[in-house]
C-alpha cells in the first residue's frame, strides 16, 4: 500500500480525455491499472492536489512488467501525475513503484514507429 499526492499535468498535449474534477480522473485512471486492487481518495475542498491511499495487486511486478508504458499512457490522457516523495532517491521510486509513470524512451505513448519493406 501507498500514499500518492496528484495533480494535474502540465505536459504539453496532456488531456484529452480529461475532465473538470481531478478526484474523478484519478479515480478513472486507477480503476483503469490493473495492479491497482482498491484505493480511497482524500478530496478536501483543494482540488489541486488530491491524496489516495492505493493499495496494490500482490503480482503488481509481473502485471506491470507486462505493460511497462500503461500507467504513463493513461496519466497523459488523463492529465494526471504524481508529486513525487521527496524522501526516496529517484531511480529508487521509479524502480519500485507500481504508479510510476516515467516511460522509457521505447514506451513514448504518442510515438509509433513506421517501417516500409522493399520486396
Amino acid at each position: 500500500m501507498g500514499t500518492y499526492l496528484f495533480e494535474r499535468s502540465s505536459e504539453a498535449g496532456a488531456g484529452r480525455d480529461a475532465t473538470a474534477s481531478l478526484p474523478d480522473d484519478i479515480a478513472n485512471a486507477l480503476k483503469q491499472i490493473d495492479w491497482v486492487d482498491h484505493f480511497t481518495l482524500h478530496a478536501d475542498g483543494d482540488e489541486d492536489v488530491v491524496r489516495v491511499d492505493v493499495a496494490f495487486d500482490e503480482e503488481w511486478p509481473d502485471l506491470r512488467a507486462s505493460e511497462p508504458g500503461y500507467v504513463a499512457t493513461v496519466f497523459h490522457r488523463l492529465a494526471l501525475c504524481t508529486i513525487p516523495k521527496p524522501t526516496l532517491s529517484k531511480s529508487l521510486a521509479e524502480a519500485d513503484d507500481p504508479l510510476s509513470a516515467t516511460p522509457s524512451s521505447d514506451d513514448d505513448p504518442e510515438s509509433m514507429d513506421l517501417f516500409l519493406f522493399e520486396e
